[in-house]
């Protein structure tokens, strides 16, 4: 049993549920570990994307495009959240690259609701028990 590659393949096989994290902090407009980003500066900027996010919080999101960018890289021990957005470099640049990733909270949710149940069913698998 490789249990490490069996965690990698089940993280590989949810993208979407860890991108969704990463999505939903940034539009409340945290850093991966709950920071809030800094505010706009542009002020007529700030007001027209109040009346998109009303929660007034910079939120990096105008078309959608750069959150549909999202993609996850995974490999035996860790994964990584990336982007093919041209904006990228640019955002990451002003506001730093932990606007990429998930928190620990996020981390554990994730673990406990996919990962874990997911070790189970192949150790059992793996084993025979039922």
């Amino acid at each position: 049993m490789d249990i490490e590659q069996e965690a990698a393949n089940i993280v590989e096989a949810h993208p979407d549920e860890i991108i969704g994290f990463n999505q939903a902090n940034l539009y409340e407009g945290k850093y991966k570990q709950g920071d809030f980003l800094a505010p706009y500066k542009n002020i007529a900027y700030a007001r027209k994307k109040l009346q998109l996010n009303p929660a007034g919080v910079t939120d990096l999101k105008l078309t959608g495009e750069y959150y549909k960018s999202l993609f996850l890289t995974v490999n035996k021990k860790t994964f990584t959240i990336q982007s093919n957005d041209p904006k990228d470099a640019r955002l990451t640049g002003l506001y730093g690259e932990d606007i990429k990733g998930i928190s620990d909270a996020d981390k554990v949710e994730f673990g406990n609701t996919v990962v874990r149940p997911g070790i189970v069913d192949y150790i059992k698998r793996e084993t025979g028990c039922k």
